[in-house]
């Protein structure tokens, strides 16, 4: 293999992205869970708090005009509430985010408010 070294003695440009790569695979594949291990990597860092993460039996993605109070009711203890929100402001287009319903995110948007 041709190396460069335009970036430092035998280190090629893209050498820190596979010396990266090659620790979340290593992490990966030691895991019991090795999927749930790789979208730890992935996902924001407060997806792993998310109040919502720990229950089951309650949709956060209703169809439309479906009961959101479940959701909602979540929301309200969740600790990384604000970040959610945030996200799902940012533009989450459906379910529950943050304690916020698809329409209020759009009017949300359309004011230019910020998630609180």
């Amino acid at each position: 293999m041709m190396r460069h070294t335009n970036d430092g003695p035998g280190r090629s440009p893209g050498s820190e992205i596979v010396r990266f790569a090659q620790t979340i695979l290593d992490r990966v594949l030691d895991d019991d869970d090795p999927l749930e291990e790789l979208l730890n990597w992935i996902r924001p860092k407060w997806h792993r708090d998310a109040a919502c993460k720990e229950v089951t039996g309650v949709n956060f993605f209703p169809e439309r005009g479906g009961d959101v109070r479940p959701a909602l009711a979540v929301c309200r203890s969740c600790l990384v509430r604000a970040e959610c929100e945030a996200a799902g402001v940012d533009g989450k287009e459906y379910g529950v985010w943050g304690g916020t319903t698809a329409s209020q995110r759009r009017v949300m948007r359309r004011e230019g408010r910020e998630a609180a």
